[in-house]
């Protein structure tokens, strides 16, 4: 009967991903909306910069950016259970999450071995277990191990591989060491990915601003398709050392508007909140929940002063900006 229920647990499980799988490109009506205000309002407007934007547009960029946040916590918690409940499971190559509704369910991914021996069959993706991460409750639920481990669904393999797409061509961009990274993986609606790529903090009392990536790949999850910069110089953030109720601050030196990696960021970072984006011509506040405020023109752009709360500027980030993100709803992230 043991064995029995346990089957019973890892059919569930499995089925479970799979069913998640298949339903990824399915859109909530709520997201959808916010996607399609993305994809148009951040459309080259041509000599028209300075007008005050829509808010139809900050709204979209900060659902993205709490998407992105999401996807970060959930694979955060995921990694905390499977170091406290994945005895016995091998070492994931990837982690995958999927949401529906405020649901997230993470895959533990292993890649196929590279040297497969004489005779035997070609060995695919496997599915080592799966765990659950609630946003409303902010829990992660029971590691769900799969044993013996399973082969992927397909639009789980394919997520995996444009992520290892995405972070190859970063990596090979990148001068210097190679910095971690977080990052998160999104299917558009036209089925292909979009990849944020955020570097973790090296200083844990400083954040990092303007070092991040957007990266599009093909929806067969093979083809790079562009790599940007989401800002054109870097700035660290410093979490504390500032009076109370004054916010932070970081300069984009080009572009209009904050990016959903600017939100992700302070939801990540509670003690960045309220933080302050200054653009070439308009000022906006990130709040704590990641809504964005337009607060005004940007009569200047000044440094700030040595030693005041702010961005230090960092290298800058070669190649132009990102024109921003496409819409969509669901991803991954590793």
């Amino acid at each position: 009967m043991q064995g029995l229920s346990q089957g019973a647990r890892r059919a569930g499980a499995a089925g479970r991903i799979a069913r998640l799988a298949s339903g990824l490109c399915r859109r909530s009506g709520r997201l959808l909306g916010v996607g399609l205000a993305l994809a148009f309002s951040l459309a080259p407007r041509g000599g028209r910069a300075e007008e005050r934007p829509a808010d139809e547009t900050l709204r979209a960029i900060a659902e993205r950016g709490r998407l992105i946040a999401g996807y970060v916590q959930a694979v955060s918690k995921a990694r905390d259970l499977l170091a406290k409940q994945g005895v016995g499971i091998a070492p994931p190559d990837s982690l995958v999450a999927t949401l529906d509704h405020d649901l997230w369910t993470i895959a533990f991914l292993r890649d196929p071995p590279r040297d497969e021996a004489p005779g035997m069959p070609r060995r695919g993706t496997l599915l080592l277990g799966a765990a659950d991460y609630s946003e409303s409750t902010g829990e992660a639920g029971t590691l769900r191990s799969m044993v013996p481990p399973q082969t992927a669904p397909a639009t789980l393999v394919s997520y995996g591989r444009a992520l290892k797409v995405a972070e190859t061509a970063a990596a090979d961009r990148a001068t210097g060491t190679p910095k971690e990274h977080d990052a998160s993986i999104v299917r558009e609606r036209d089925g292909s990915f979009t990849i944020y790529l955020i570097p973790k903090p090296e200083d844990p009392s400083r954040v990092p601003f303007g070092t991040d990536l957007v990266i599009r790949v093909a929806a067969n999850g093979r083809q790079l398709q562009t790599l940007d910069p989401l800002h054109t110089e870097g700035a660290e953030v410093p979490l504390a050392g500032r009076a109370a109720g004054r916010p932070t601050l970081h300069i984009h030196k080009s572009g209009d508007l904050p990016t959903p990696t600017d939100v992700a960021l302070v939801l990540l970072h509670a003690g960045l909140a309220p933080h302050l984006v200054l653009t070439p011509h308009f000022i906006f506040r990130i709040d704590a929940e990641g809504t964005i405020t337009y607060l005004g023109p940007n009569q200047t752009t000044p440094a700030p002063p040595a030693g005041a709360p702010g961005a230090t500027p960092a290298p800058a980030a070669p190649g132009p900006p990102a024109s921003g993100p496409a819409p969509s709803r669901r991803g991954g992230v590793r």
